[in-house]
């Protein structure tokens, strides 16, 4: 049970009806239902709000814990505490056509956004395993994108972050003033990077600005047949150096299943996505160019199957629970393919995104349900797996991230250090990164 008197303090600041202890509401954010700790979800509506309130969390020495997912991917420790949930911080603040930026808070959703921008004649990048419902979760959380083999990974800047005292501490151009136009980078030392990737272990970011672009002038979508995964990997490596498009993933047939339901069962084993785009005279020259390579390699292009996944591209790509997701060197895709293979207990959906024009590749192995019982301790035991044979985790969590950071004991010291600068109560996502952190 939380403490009553802390329970108090929060009403009066946000309201009863925007704090909550009840079981049913609180089990939403965990995959296995609410855990036996105590907890009570609070539903702020401004920076202000939050400022007040971790404060308050602070003076009473309660964590205060934020998901980075849909729910929370690590468990809370035994003390508990309280669950921001930023469900109405839902504005979308401020468009900049000009300079094709958007300013959002941290509760605004990709359909939300999506359907904002429709409208305009303008777009944002799109998650290839989006963890989140909200943009910029995933945006701070470093998402692989679908269009990685071009541009860059990170796509967010000028982040409004709520301290550990409830200082607001505001980055990139917004240091300057909040009236003028949203810089893409910080000018100076780039102080928005401490919060990206962080686990909000240093501050909460509340509110961000992301970058835009307009809407092609003509969009291609080509889609490439392999009968095996060598040639796609030669593909999803080569053909990027070379720029003729945008996106560039291969999937096997499960993943594209999810993606369109009705998709030939007996198909094509390896499907490579390209989507070019630019000006028609411009995407007819880069199409002619990609479809060129895509033969050298033996690969069949797919028209009819090309109209069938041509939606898809224009909805958020989700990655489940049970799903590996690391960097490597492309050529060490096939390598990593039969290790996860050889070892997952049942079927997996598989998707690789170029990245850096080919300099590397994202892995995603998703396991399809129904999952066995033991399926949580298989999972772990394959990310340690990965994890010896070289594989890059950006973003380790649980018992891979003990492992991980274990592999570099100066680099722990060093966040154990930065924490206790500016987070010396441990108030702040308290063992959600690294257990004593």
């Amino acid at each position: 049970m939380m403490n009553e008197r802390v329970r108090a303090k929060l009403i009066q600041l946000l309201g009863q009806e925007h704090v909550t202890a009840d079981g049913e509401n609180l089990s939403k954010y965990f995959y296995d239902g609410m855990p036996n700790v105590p907890l009570l979800a609070v539903f702020p509506r401004d920076a202000g709000e939050i400022s007040q309130l971790v404060r308050i969390a602070r003076d009473e020495s309660v964590p205060v814990f934020t998901r980075k997912d849909d729910k929370f991917s690590v468990p809370l420790p035994a003390c508990g505490g309280v669950i921001l949930d930023f469900s109405r911080m839902n504005a979308i603040e401020r468009i900049d056509e000009r300079n094709l930026t958007a300013t959002l808070q941290r509760g605004v959703t990709w359909e939300q956004l999506l359907g904002f921008l429709e409208k305009r004649r303008l777009k944002t990048l799109m998650p290839a395993a989006s963890t989140s419902s909200y943009v910029l979760e995933d945006m701070v959380s470093r998402v692989i994108m679908r269009s990685a083999a071009r541009y860059p990974e990170v796509q967010v800047s000028n982040l409004q972050v709520v301290l550990a005292d409830g200082r607001i501490h505001l980055t990139g151009s917004h240091s300057l003033t909040e009236d003028g136009c949203d810089s893409k980078e910080d000018g100076g030392p780039n102080v928005s990077k401490w919060y990206i990737g962080a686990e909000d272990i240093y501050g909460i970011p509340v509110r961000a600005t992301i970058w835009l672009y307009p809407v092609p002038k003509s969009e291609v979508v080509l889609l490439f047949g392999f009968p095996d995964l060598q040639p796609a990997m030669e593909a999803l490596r080569n053909i990027p150096r070379k720029e003729p498009c945008d996106q560039a993933l291969v999937m096997n047939g499960a993943y594209a299943r999810q993606l369109v339901p009705d998709w030939p069962e007996h198909g094509w084993p390896w499907v490579f996505l390209a989507v070019c785009e630019g000006f028609p005279t411009h995407t007819e020259y880069l199409s002619r160019t990609l479809r060129g390579e895509a033969a050298a390699l033996g690969a069949t292009e797919l028209t009819e199957e090309k109209s069938a996944i041509a939606p898809a591209l224009r909805r958020v790509w989700r990655r489940p629970r049970y799903s590996h997701g690391f960097y490597t060197f492309v050529r060490r895709v096939p390598e990593f393919h039969a290790e996860v293979a050889s070892r997952a207990p049942g079927p997996l959906a598989v998707l690789f995104v170029s990245h850096g024009f080919g300099r590397a590749a994202w892995c995603q192995f998703d396991h399809l349900e129904p999952h066995p019982a033991d399926i949580g301790e298989r999972f772990d035991a394959i990310n340690l797996r990965l994890l010896a044979k070289g594989a890059f985790f950006d973003r380790p969590l649980g018992p891979l991230a003990g492992k991980f950071f274990a592999g570099n004991p100066a680099y722990v010291k060093q966040i154990k250090r930065i924490k206790t600068l500016v987070d010396p109560e441990r108030i702040l996502n308290p063992d959600q990164l690294i257990t004593g952190v």
